[in-house]
């Protein structure tokens, strides 16, 4: 996935400026031949009411456990936004974890690119790296294709959130930050509770659009009790970027009015962004 398609800094204008240098056409890559050219600049520059703005709440997404700081920092932001006029639905609908078909998809492509410097430089190489290229390097085809037809379902999944609603929020991680030293490939705690390894149960929001595609950004949502920030990103449909930059813009100037005009407002609101 490109880079440029997850974003964590609002300043949307220069987030645009951004996408214009990468909206480009080239005839060696399928995936960009006859691609618009749509105005992000002025997508950047949206404000309005969040009136009709229909966002998908997902509180999981394949994993078993939230922090409930987590949970309760998102849902008071989605209620600053719900005040402001936007209509919140909870997706319920199930998926899978998809950490397997990542960890194939992903390890296969690394061994590929890296692979063949394994043999000279694997005491200097990152070891999660090494170890993630060890692990996959009896992989078979038939495996890999399982992983890629795994991934094409997913999309499809995931496309099919957005006829019911236009943006979908959900947190960023399960829990605030991890020890320096964590195993990579080992359990992790959340809430005093050991549960599955770093991707299945850290990051699962994001893992998945790392297979699909859609484009994201995400949103500060505060502090919490440890002073660390959580966030939570709003996902649009694939090859929207323009559409999720024009709304996350008016929930920018949504948010500071409703701050500046609400001193009961200002608690939610530092709850739901820090723009720079």
């Amino acid at each position: 996935m490109p880079a440029f398609d997850h974003f964590a800094d609002f300043d949307f204008v220069g987030i645009a400026y951004v996408c214009v240098s990468h909206r480009f056409s080239e005839s060696r890559d399928p995936l960009t031949v006859a691609r618009d050219k749509p105005d992000f600049i002025a997508a950047a520059q949206t404000e309005g009411s969040l009136s009709g703005l229909r966002i998908g709440w997902r509180p999981r997404l394949g994993n078993t456990a939230v922090a409930r700081e987590v949970l309760a920092i998102c849902e008071t932001a989605l209620t600053a936004l719900a005040g402001l006029g936007a209509e919140i639905t909870e997706l319920t609908a199930p998926l899978e974890n998809p950490e397997r078909a990542w960890f194939v998809v992903n390890g296969t492509y690394r061994m590929a690119q890296f692979g063949h410097h394994l043999e000279r430089h694997r005491d200097i190489m990152c070891p999660s790296f090494v170890r993630q290229m060890d692990r996959i390097a009896s992989c078979s085809a038939s495996e890999l294709y399982d992983a890629i037809f795994q991934r094409t379902r997913l999309y499809r999944q995931i496309q099919s959130w957005f006829t019911a609603c236009d943006i979908v929020a959900m947190p960023t991680l399960s829990r605030s930050a991890v020890p320096i030293d964590q195993d990579f490939f080992g359990p992790i705690e959340i809430d005093g509770e050991a549960v599955e390894n770093i991707r299945a149960a850290w990051y699962p929001y994001t893992m998945p659009f790392n297979l699909t595609g859609n484009p994201a950004v995400s949103l500060p949502a505060g502090f919490d009790s440890a002073g660390l920030p959580p966030r939570h990103p709003a996902r649009s449909p694939a090859r929207r970027r323009r559409h999720l930059i024009a709304r996350c813009s008016r929930i920018r100037a949504c948010s500071l009015l409703g701050a500046a005009k609400a001193d009961g407002f200002i608690s939610a609101h530092q709850a739901i962004v820090a723009f720079g």
